[in-house]
């Protein structure tokens, strides 16, 4: 049977940065076919390193802790370190999980890179203008 690690369930009760971020600079959202749904916010500072990182979540305890762990690992990366964060990274933050939510830190990392995609992309046009 499988049993959600006891980090799961601490950031499944208390998620760190749970919430919308106003000024973002990148917004990503990814959804799976069960209706879970993940949402994230990242602000960057002028050197391109995030100081804030933020999410919603309608989903299991695994995507809430997942995405709570991104937001931590995230701050204070410059854009391409927090773009090298993996689902790995997530694994061994977390502690593990059961095998058949592995989607929901999969769905959370999705919605992480598509944010940094468009503060990417943001910054890009900026710097064209």
């Amino acid at each position: 049977m499988d049993i959600y690690a006891d980090r799961i369930i601490a950031l499944a009760e208390n998620p760190l940065n749970l919430g919308r971020l106003e000024g973002a600079d990148g917004e990503g959202f990814a959804g799976s076919e069960c209706g879970d749904w993940v949402r994230m916010w990242v602000k960057l500072d002028d050197s391109a390193r995030i100081v804030d990182a933020r999410f919603e979540c309608h989903g299991c305890a695994s995507a809430v802790a997942s995405s709570s762990v991104l937001t931590e690992l995230a701050k204070g990366k410059r854009l391409d370190e927090a773009g090298a964060i993996t689902l790995g990274h997530l694994a061994s933050h977390l502690g593990g999980g059961p095998e058949h939510e592995s989607h929901c830190s999969e769905m959370s990392h999705l919605a992480f890179q598509r944010a940094l995609g468009d503060c990417r992309q943001a910054r890009e046009g900026a710097a064209s203008q």
